[in-house]
């Protein structure tokens, strides 16, 4: 065997057996179901379940565990555990092929909360020794964020508008930037509303549809605010511009 098929030879060896150890076992994903739970501070609706779905042909072990979502006046946003807050069971579990397991939330906290209060609920895949079958060293876990809100009965949102100006990107499109706050009691998205531009020479209706495209973060707490930037079209744009916000979702 010639130098030049020896060395090709041991490079494709070499390729192969990093495949091997690096490539994600994408046959381990999972389901979990539903993302969104919105539970009250006592009663039948303080409680809820999540399920997690193993549609794989190996075991899937998996952990619950609850962060409460930290927010303050800038619109930053930090997570602290909040164990005392929830009993989750089971927090483990070890789901087998096919099947499925469901994830009790009770809530702990407060019967009588003035705000509501979000959290996480994060499920995650936990790691298990390398074998022989799965033939890989670095493993690659999944986890889902499940997004738990506590409310308390009677709790509305209410959503103001604190600024809007109208910028130019970098390619030339108007984008509206603009800062809402929610002085209410009940946590709420801006992606609930429809957002009624008007200006001395346009006007504009952005819908849901339209803010949800472009990925933004458009959750509100209680007392929180957000600022978002969105493209408003084709048109020719003078201020001051108004803003009015009309409700296309109960939130």
């Amino acid at each position: 065997m010639t130098s030049l098929k020896l060395r090709l030879l041991c490079f494709f060896a070499i390729y192969v057996s990093c495949i091997s150890l690096i490539q994600p076992n994408l046959s381990q994903a999972f389901e979990v179901k539903p993302l969104v739970h919105e539970l009250a501070p006592f009663g039948r609706k303080a409680a809820s379940s999540l399920t997690i779905s193993n549609p794989s042909d190996q075991s899937l072990p998996v952990e619950v565990t609850i962060n409460r979502r930290v927010f303050d006046g800038a619109s930053g946003e930090t997570s602290v555990p909040a164990d005392d807050d929830f009993l989750l069971f089971p927090p483990t579990a070890l789901i087998p092929p096919g099947g499925t397991q469901a994830v009790r939330l009770q809530w702990l906290g407060d019967p009588e909360l003035a705000a509501s209060q979000s959290y996480y609920a994060h499920v995650a895949q936990l790691p298990v020794s390398p074998t022989e079958d799965t033939g890989s060293e670095v493993q690659f876990v999944l986890a889902f964020n499940v997004a738990v809100h506590v409310a308390p009965e009677g709790a509305t949102p209410q959503v103001q508008v604190l600024d809007a100006e109208l910028e130019k990107s970098a390619d030339g499109r108007t984008i509206l930037r603009t800062t809402l706050a929610n002085a209410g009691s009940k946590h709420t998205y801006a992606s609930r509303m429809a957002i009624v531009l008007s200006s001395p020479s346009a006007s504009t209706t952005l819908e849901p549809e339209e803010i949800l495209a472009n990925k933004l973060d458009t959750f509100l707490p209680p007392g929180g605010q957000k600022t978002l930037r969105i493209p408003v079209g084709e048109g020719t744009w003078t201020e001051p511009v108004t803003i009015t916000l009309q409700p296309r979702d109960a939130g």
